[in-house]
């Protein structure tokens, strides 16, 4: 498969992936004309877009997407808020494509999906989990993690002791996002099988530090680890 991050973090978050027949987008968290911009004006040639949840990090360019007659899926939260979004239900496979895609739930505080998404095509197994403090499931043969590392534990308690971040904001983030030692336990205890590849996404600017989550993740896991 083919990994390429249109963008990550707090600020918007937006990814699209290919098997080479069928290609997702998943989120839609930045404005829609950065997206065009991004893949190059062929919008037409995207097949849906996986949407982990309402939040407009995530969300925003939902609208222009289904105007433009693109095909939008998610959790109920998400369709509510936006009509023409197809709500998915959990643990349920739909094809989109050559891909069989499956959600499910995460902890947030809004309602949060991940995504399991399988290609009939290449063979390959990827999973897809943000914004959450935990993976609620084991996976075996994942190809591809496209995962957050949202921060280090020390680093944000150092912060929250420095005044650089709110004690309300850190107790959110501890609630609703993954840290990297939550991601590094696991790796070493729930995921049997090596993956090719392990994509961090949704780094904080301020608690974490990426050269330092790579190798963790490197040692984890054995897979070549991108900072996306």
């Amino acid at each position: 498969m083919q990994i390429d991050v249109l963008a990550t973090g707090s600020k918007g978050n937006c990814y699209r992936v290919s098997d080479g027949k069928t290609s997702l987008l998943l989120e839609a968290g930045i404005p829609f004309s950065t997206i065009q911009e991004k893949l190059d004006y062929r919008v037409s040639e995207i097949a849906g877009c996986l949407i982990s949840h309402v939040h407009g990090d995530h969300a925003r360019a939902i609208p222009d997407l289904l105007r433009r007659g693109t095909k939008v899926y998610g959790p109920q939260q998400v369709a509510n808020r936006y009509p023409g979004v197809q709500s998915m239900p959990i643990l349920r496979m739909q094809m989109l494509g050559s891909f069989g895609v499956s959600p499910f739930l995460c902890n947030h505080d809004a309602e949060c999906y991940g995504y399991l998404i399988d290609s009939g095509y290449t063979g390959e197994r990827l999973v897809y989990v943000t914004d959450t403090n935990w993976i609620p499931h084991t996976f075996t043969a994942v190809d591809y993690w496209m995962v957050e590392a949202n921060y280090d534990g020390e680093i944000l308690m150092h912060n929250e002791l420095d005044g650089i971040v709110d004690r309300r904001r850190g107790s959110r983030i501890m609630q609703t996002h993954m840290s990297i030692e939550a991601l590094t336990s696991y790796f070493e205890k729930d995921n049997p099988d090596p993956p090719k590849e392990v994509w961090l996404l949704h780094l904080s600017d301020d608690n974490s530090d990426a050269a330092a989550f790579r190798a963790t993740i490197e040692k984890a896991t054995g897979a070549v680890v991108h900072i996306a």
